[in-house]
């Protein structure tokens, strides 16, 4: 999430690897909810993935960030 935080403040974008396993889910979603916290950095978050796992995306944001 640091990482994503850092990549994002220079204005840049960043990818994480496609491995099972890694949590990247709860990171973006954490890494998101942390440039809405400040004005400057609130916006849109672009995730791009295949349509398979949108439930998934679904029931951790309900999780996890149900706001």
């Amino acid at each position: 999430v640091r990482w994503m935080t850092k990549v994002a403040a220079l204005g840049l974008g960043g990818i994480l690897a496609d491995e099972m396993g890694l949590g990247k889910t709860v990171q973006t979603i954490a890494a998101h909810l942390l440039r809405q916290a400040t004005p400057a950095t609130a916006g849109p978050t672009l995730v791009v993935a295949p349509l398979s796992v949108l439930n998934h995306w679904k029931d951790e944001i309900t999780a996890t960030a149900p706001g």
